[in-house]
């Protein structure tokens, strides 16, 4: 959709992970991000080596040589590097709570949760948020400031056709809470697990 193929078109040191990275073969964030075939609307590509990040930080973190902040503030560290350059900086993390996904809670300013309208996608994101909960008071313990008040979060059903699939008015109604919207849109909060009213 915007013209990078991952596994095709992004070689080494052209993901995030290069401006990330520990080693002498860091970059800035300027240098990797490419622009798309909408005006305004950049990109900075992901494949499989961003993983490598994931693998790095531990044996960083053993060796004790965390140069340039911690493993938690490094994506807000390379962000800020283009502040004047962009209004908006859209964060697409994998729905686990890695070492990258923890460096993109502590860098936004806000969430968006999607959700299949399924029992099991609803009950997975409520323990992933619990879970990310626990993780951000880790880091808050390790010296983290947070910029943002996760307490509230906004959720999104995604593909919820009720004459399809009756099942789905009934996995989204957590989300709705008392007061539902015609879009879908409802509040978690995040802190307690509880989904509540908007």
């Amino acid at each position: 959709m915007f013209g990078a193929q991952p596994e095709m078109d992004v070689g080494d040191n052209e993901t995030i992970y290069a401006a990330l990275r520990h080693d002498e073969r860091r970059r800035p964030i300027q240098a990797i991000i490419r622009k798309t075939y909408f005006s305004g609307v950049d990109l900075i590509p992901g494949n499989i080596e961003v993983m490598e990040y994931e693998h790095e930080v531990p044996r960083v973190l053993a060796n004790g040589n965390a140069k340039g902040g911690l493993f938690f503030e490094r994506l807000r560290l390379a962000i800020s590097e283009a502040d004047d350059d962009y209004d908006i900086v859209v964060l697409d993390t994998p729905p686990s709570l890695g070492f990258l996904t923890l460096g993109a809670i502590y860098a936004a300013t806000g969430m968006v949760v999607t959700i299949h309208p399924a029992m099991l996608d609803v009950a997975s994101m409520s323990q992933f948020l619990l879970m990310m909960s626990d993780l951000i008071g880790v880091i808050q313990e390790a010296g983290a400031t947070l910029r943002q008040d996760f307490s509230i979060i906004s959720s999104r059903a995604t593909i919820l056709r009720p004459a399809a699939n009756p099942d789905s008015v009934n996995a989204a109604a957590p989300l709705r809470g008392r007061s539902p919207d015609a879009d879908g849109d409802r509040k978690h909060c995040g802190g307690s697990g509880r989904l509540g009213q908007a």
